[in-house]
């Protein structure tokens, strides 16, 4: 696995080294190391780490609540430490999990959960730019087609020469068919 930089949250300083020293000693950095749940966010924030590692029961914010922003902010991928499972059962009822190991902390466990969390969430990072892209050229499709069908209805031309109207224009005009599409449908919803 590449070099990741770390975020680390703790309320205990030993863990934290225990933690630093397993991580350094693999040739990742930390960018921060944190004793309170709101530090820890806002360091989050500014320092951008690429992997977070968070104790469950932060003072201040709970690591599952630090989990659930960095999760819906999309910051960067999360793995909470607790003291015991009850910890974790009893703090996520609901519909959000979260990776999680049990301390004491384990070298073995620690770095193959990370490489699992890590490479899930480039995955879903990946797929979400994918769903993105697939939506706005749908969305762009459906555009040229409303164009073509007015381009059609307008000024009784055939499919391909009212595509290949729009394409030309688009040449011409140094501009995305998807703004000349935009266009024709505006001005057709004008003049009605």
């Amino acid at each position: 696995m590449e070099s990741l930089k770390f975020a680390i949250g703790d309320e205990n300083k030993r863990n934290i080294g225990i933690i630093r020293n397993i991580l350094v000693s693999r040739g990742h950095t930390i960018s921060c190391e944190e004793d309170e749940g709101p530090s820890l966010m806002r360091k989050i924030r500014s320092l951008a780490p690429d992997f977070v590692i968070v104790s469950y029961n932060m003072p201040g914010m709970k690591g599952l609540e630090v989990a659930r922003i960095a999760q819906q902010d999309k910051l960067a991928p999360v793995l909470l430490t607790a003291d015991s499972t009850h910890d974790i059962f009893v703090g996520s009822m609901g519909n959000e999990y979260y990776p999680y190991i049990i301390k004491p902390i384990s070298e073995v466990q620690l770095l193959s959960t990370i490489e699992f969390v890590y490479n899930s969430f480039i995955h879903l990072k990946t797929l979400e730019g994918e769903i993105t892209e697939l939506k706005s050229t749908l969305e762009t499709r459906k555009l040229v087609e409303r164009a073509k069908g007015i381009l059609i209805d307008s000024y009784n031309m055939k499919e391909k020469d009212a595509f290949r109207y729009l394409q030309k224009r688009s040449m011409d005009e140094c501009k995305p068919v998807i703004e000349i599409a935009k266009r024709i449908i505006e001005k057709s919803k004008n003049i009605k």
